[in-house]
């Protein structure tokens, strides 16, 4: 296969964008641009010890390029308010050019309310990108490109709104592809609804219960199973400047065929954020929860979500800092504890991995955008899979006409 470069993407990109200028108004709700980025990984296939790269692998590290064309909308009428915003991706390795791709993301949302004290969200999600690789889900398996689509259709409708006691129900359509053969396992449908209600202690701080149950069906795998969840959420706003969000939840899995994979107890998830100072802002969040666990497998910009931990127990800090009205500057550090007990992969075991990223980004214009971040990730392992490091470095520009 040929290590072509996105300079062809590039070129088509720009020709839309001189060709939009004219057409677009000073201050528009829509915009257009393009993105390109460049990115080095020190371990790509996320391997380490006496671990050797999957069949297949020209290198262990890589640079990669990515050029995209993004486009986003902000329009309100009357009650009615949509916003998202969308990309095409190419993306080019400079040794492992078995792994370049395209893909493309679109995240639209819809805010609607009557006159009365009706209102509700219709939302969709479509992504299509390379995975990251894990070395416990890959396996040993040879280094081929995996591309997912993660497509998601949901609906809420909440009554009250402007009152003390908020009644709100939600349903949601979520599918997950894979083109790799070893993860044509884990393909699957999920269909979740809740329904609950929302109390306003004063201002903007409230309380919440509601039930939520998840049906997933296994595309390749005869082992339907559903989820319940009896969710206790707060939210806590002192002032403008700081806001804290906590759940609680008593959540239970029947799984049709696979009883040993059953789970009853608490998951869990707080998250808070601060204005500490003018110029720096903070925000934790800690969660506990059952499979799709967050992933720092980071690859090309993308966090994959992963379909087959037991238990994720989740910590991470985050701070920004506005250098000037023009610099802004970031750093995040983030620890994640597995569990596979029960899984498909292994009877026993956990990993823990741990990861620090900091970042600068400058405007110099309002048009223009650029920036540049570091990253390193350390595994260390209990009976499955094996540790490793890597360390990665990647920069963009942006340019946007609105």
């Amino acid at each position: 296969m040929r290590n072509r470069t996105p300079l062809r993407t590039t070129c088509l990109a720009t020709a839309l964008l001189m060709g939009a200028t004219a057409a677009m108004a000073e201050t528009s709700p829509y915009y257009i641009g393009v993105s390109q980025s460049l990115g080095h990984e020190s371990n790509l296939y996320r391997v380490g010890g006496n671990v050797g790269l999957p069949a297949g692998a020209q290198s262990q590290s890589d640079t990669t390029a990515t050029t995209s064309l993004v486009a986003g909308v902000d329009q309100t009428w009357g009650r009615q308010r949509l916003s998202g915003n969308g990309s095409l991706r190419a993306s080019r390795f400079a040794k492992n050019d078995q792994l370049n791709n395209e893909g493309y993301g679109l995240n639209l949302g819809l805010d609607w309310a009557t006159v009365e004290r009706i209102s509700g969200r219709l939302g969709f999600t479509a992504d299509r990108s390379l995975r990251g690789f894990d070395p416990v889900y890959q396996g040993g398996q040879a280094a081929e490109r995996n591309i997912e689509d993660n497509n998601q259709i949901n609906a809420t409708v909440r009554l009250g709104v402007v009152t003390r006691l908020t009644a709100e129900a939600s349903a949601s359509r979520r599918q997950v592809r894979y083109s790799a053969q070893a993860y044509q396992g884990s393909e699957y449908n999920q269909t979740t609804g809740s329904l609950g209600g929302r109390y306003r202690l004063g201002g903007a701080t409230s309380v919440g219960l509601a039930w939520r149950q998840s049906q997933v069906d296994h595309v390749s795998r005869d082992d339907p199973y559903k989820r319940r969840d009896i969710d206790l959420t707060g939210n806590w706003v002192p002032s403008g400047l700081t806001s804290v969000y906590g759940r609680i939840s008593h959540t239970a899995t029947d799984h049709a065929r696979s009883p040993l994979r059953d789970f009853s107890g608490l998951t869990a998830e707080l998250r808070g954020s601060t204005q500490a100072t003018g110029k720096i802002k903070l925000n934790v969040r800690f969660s506990r929860d059952l499979g799709q666990g967050t992933s720092t497998f980071d690859l090309q910009g993308q966090t994959p979500a992963l379909e087959f931990d037991r238990v994720s127990t989740a910590l991470r800090f985050g701070a920004d800092y506005d250098l000037s009205a023009k610099i802004a500057l970031n750093a995040s550090l983030e620890h994640i504890r597995r569990s596979f007990e029960g899984t498909r992969f292994a009877v026993i075991g956990s990993d823990s991995t741990t990861s620090l990223a900091l970042g600068a980004r400058w405007l110099p214009t309002r048009a223009i955008q650029v920036g540049c971040s570091l990253g390193h990730d350390t595994r260390s392992v209990s009976q499955v899979g094996n540790p490793y490091n890597s360390n990665s470095v990647s920069c963009y520009g942006q340019f946007v006409l609105q």
